[in-house]
């Protein structure tokens, strides 16, 4: 069931930080990152396990990269300008240090 939370909570997690980011550049971006990074810490300090971290950043990276490529409507959430190259980075970045940091 902790597997679950953190899979949605991920995907949560990155679908709001995919509509921020670009809501008011540069605040959404930087809003965006650190809910990102805050959001996988609390997951950690809820559970206190690592894993459960993993599974929401690889949940928030999976939404991220579906979100960066072309849909069925030709519609992109994430550009390929600076601000969506600078939240994919950073992004996945906070997530992954957020993950790697003591529970």
């Amino acid at each position: 069931m902790k597997l679950i939370r953190g899979l949605i909570y991920g995907a949560v997690l990155g679908i709001a930080a995919t509509f921020i980011h670009n809501a008011w550049p540069p605040v959404g971006l930087i809003v965006a990152v650190a809910g990102t990074f805050a959001g996988i810490r609390y997951i950690g300090q809820i559970y206190f396990e690592r894993t459960i971290k993993f599974i929401a950043t690889a949940s928030w990276t999976c939404v991220v990269w579906r979100a960066s490529t072309i849909g069925n409507g030709d519609e992109l959430l994430i550009t390929g300008g600076s601000t969506g190259s600078n939240f994919v980075l950073f992004g996945f970045m906070s997530a992954l240090i957020a993950t790697l940091l003591a529970p």
